[in-house]
């Protein structure tokens, strides 16, 4: 998580992508990865996709403030 983390910082899109969907996919994936997914998707100005991941990460945690910001802003 912490090496996705770090090249979403980094603007590295496409390795923070992998990386989140690889925690996705071997069951660590959580309300953080699906929120920093749609970040990503709104990056790429893909405005869809991102409130498709806004909405899974607030299914997951519907306490999940920045989700709920970034879902908001859009």
């Amino acid at each position: 998580l912490h090496l996705a983390h770090l090249y979403l910082s980094q603007n590295k899109l496409d390795e923070a992508e992998a990386q989140y969907h690889t925690l996705i996919n071997l069951g660590f994936g959580d309300a953080d990865s699906l929120n920093n997914l749609g970040v990503i998707a709104l990056k790429r100005d893909q405005a869809k996709a991102a409130v498709d991941f806004f909405v899974k990460a607030l299914e997951a945690d519907e306490d999940h403030l920045d989700a709920r910001n970034n879902l908001a802003a859009i």
